[in-house]
């Protein structure tokens, strides 16, 4: 099955290519375009895993089916598409891709196109109350936008993927508030929405909900958060990542409580039970400390940073990463200098990986020369661990490769 798996997804093999008309066609093939369950659409710069887990692990809480579809993975495919909190099967995997293959003719969509087309597919087989679809880069041409939201939410807006989406918060809002359906609530889970989404959502008498007008959430010196709306308060127990997501989530229960009534208990419940890898996780890993973040852009590193200064202050730290060249690698490496006394370099796979070059001509303008440039990130993280010494803390981040390739070998 392994193998049988392997060679669909190599069929899939362009990486990236704008335009819904290829994966529209398959979809109205398939009868796909129009699911029967409410459906919420996940876009944004940082935090769009954050609320995903946060709002499936409420509705399971409280009882509901839940199907969710997210991008990208950690450590298997299988993660990115769920039913009721569990991944789907290799055999239903497989089912799936042959499906589309049956159907799709001369069609050509790319690996990620297939994917989607895979988890509708699935999740039009199991009935449930509530689709929640992240999506994987921008919002308007976004393989996940065949589909209309009953709610959208968009977490935040920064720059990020600025060759596809552009070089503004404007130009960049613009593209992520494409997931806007007329006459449907959106949710904006931070301060200063972009004009480009007041406007997109003026234009389609959209309800627009923002952080700080409509909800809120304020968070205590020992890590405790509490959630508001105007109606309603909870207080959610040491919380430290993405608090904007988490109240966003709330939010968004709040609006859709006349389809899937849920209360307070169950939200704060399912708050808590949040399973989500890799964002600010920290492990203790023989004897030593290892936080492991998959930030990959400056706002992400950026609350990355003030998480380690809040919990590490004054521990050494060492640090293993590597990026994406079509990233910010300099903000991402200039942020954590005052911070790191160790850096591990190291290689990723895959043609969008930094080079060996990219990193260390950075690492050399902050007068930090490295002996050695590891061969992958597991490579990395061993040398620090030998380098640890008591009350030392290792930090695995910049990208979801970095830290899947530490945490494939914890499994």
């Amino acid at each position: 099955m392994p193998q049988w798996l392997d060679h669909l997804e190599n069929r899939y093999h362009e990486e990236m290519r704008f335009g819904l008309a290829r994966i529209s066609h398959v979809a109205e093939l398939l009868q796909l375009l129009h699911p029967s369950s409410k459906v919420i659409t996940v876009a944004g710069t940082n935090g769009k895993g954050t609320t995903v887990a946060a709002l499936e692990s409420i509705y399971l809480t409280a009882g509901y089916r839940v199907a969710s579809y997210t991008s990208p993975h950690l450590l298997r495919v299988n993660e990115r598409i769920k039913l009721n909190g569990q991944a789907i099967s290799d055999a239903c995997l497989c089912e799936a891709f042959c499906t589309i293959e049956s159907v799709r003719a001369d069609t050509d969509i790319t690996y990620f196109e297939a994917l989607t087309l895979a988890a509708l597919l699935y999740f039009k087989q199991h009935p449930v109350d509530i689709i929640i679809l992240e999506v994987g880069l921008g919002g308007r041409l976004d393989a996940t936008n065949i589909i209309s939201a009953d709610l959208a939410i968009i977490t935040t807006i920064d720059y990020d993927h600025q060759l596809q989406l552009g070089n503004t918060l404007d130009q960049i809002g613009f593209e992520k508030a494409g997931i806007i359906r007329s006459e449907k609530p959106v949710i904006y889970a931070d301060l200063f929405p972009p004009q480009t989404i007041r406007q997109c959502a003026r234009l389609l008498s959209s309800p627009l909900y923002c952080l700080g007008t409509d909800f809120n959430y304020s968070q205590q010196p020992d890590e405790n958060i509490f959630l508001t709306t105007q109606q309603t308060q909870i207080r959610v127990d040491k919380h430290p990542w993405h608090p904007h997501a988490i109240a966003g989530a709330y939010f968004a229960t709040h609006l859709l409580q006349s389809f899937c009534p849920i209360g307070l208990t169950d939200i704060n419940r399912g708050i808590q039970q949040i399973p989500l890898q890799g964002r600010l996780q920290v492990l203790v890993i023989d004897g030593t400390e290892v936080v492991l973040d998959v930030s990959h852009n400056p706002q992400s590193v950026a609350n990355m940073v003030r998480f380690i200064q809040k919990k590490f202050p004054n521990r050494k730290l060492h640090a293993v990463f590597s990026g994406l060249t079509d990233k910010n690698i300099q903000s991402m490496i200039e942020q954590m200098i005052p911070y790191v006394s160790c850096w591990y370099p190291a290689h990723l796979d895959g043609k969008r990986a930094a080079t060996k070059e990219q990193i260390d001509s950075l690492l050399r303008n902050y007068g930090i020369i490295n002996g050695e440039f590891y061969e992958n990130p597991h490579a990395a993280f061993v040398a620090a661990q030998a380098r640890v010494e008591q009350d030392d803390v290792i930090v695995v981040y910049g990208s979801f490769l970095t830290v899947s390739g530490v945490l494939n070998f914890m499994e």
